[in-house]
């Protein structure tokens, strides 16, 4: 199986804002970014015919409707939930709050909010029932920590080097996967952050 993720366009909020749950929107430069979008997988992806699927934030919803006919939303497919940190800046943070969680941020958590292993998790939970529809191709619109989350899965990568994978606006990176056996599988990466 062939699987497109999608990072969703530029948005329209100040530089080191946490803003993983909040609903924010996209920038002049949506239209632009889409077509850049549609060139690059022109030739890969059709997708009046293959299965689409987005986050429910309208930064990536809105890039789901504008390249597809069809598109099917899961809220396992947000981006972390920075919970009190939404929309602060990340240098008005306590050194005291933050620190630990730059440290550990794989499994520390923002007050209220949730950590990037359960991220991880949910997201992992709906790459598998992806997998289980024995599709050929598909399409996930997200988020870069969703993105990255699932990279480190998918290749053996500790989660607490997430951050060392590029996840551009409006980039695609394609992961395949081949079942081998009954119980082994292959995951490979075709390209990274195109």
């Amino acid at each position: 199986m062939e699987i497109y993720l999608i990072r969703h366009t530029s948005v329209n909020v100040e530089k080191n804002l946490f803003y993983g749950h909040t609903d924010v929107d996209v920038t002049h430069r949506f239209e632009e970014e889409k077509n850049d979008l549609r060139r690059k997988l022109s030739d890969e992806v059709d997708f009046q015919q293959t299965a689409v699927y987005s986050s429910p934030m309208k930064r990536c919803h809105a890039l789901a409707k504008a390249l597809a006919p069809a598109v099917r939303t899961d809220d396992r497919l947000k981006e972390l939930n920075f919970g009190d940190w939404e929309m602060r800046n990340w240098h008005g943070i306590p050194p005291a709050e933050l620190d630990p969680w730059m440290a550990d941020f794989a499994n520390l958590n923002a007050p209220n909010g949730e950590s990037f292993l359960i991220l991880q998790t949910r997201a992992v939970e709906f790459l598998n029932e992806v997998l289980a529809s024995e599709q050929e191709k598909a399409v996930l619109i997200t988020h870069a920590g969703v993105i990255r989350s699932l990279l480190c899965h998918c290749l053996g990568i500790p989660l607490q080097n997430a951050f060392r994978l590029v996840i551009d606006y409006a980039s695609v990176s394609k992961i395949t996967h081949t079942t081998i056996t009954h119980t082994a599988a292959l995951w490979k990466v075709a390209y990274l952050n195109r």
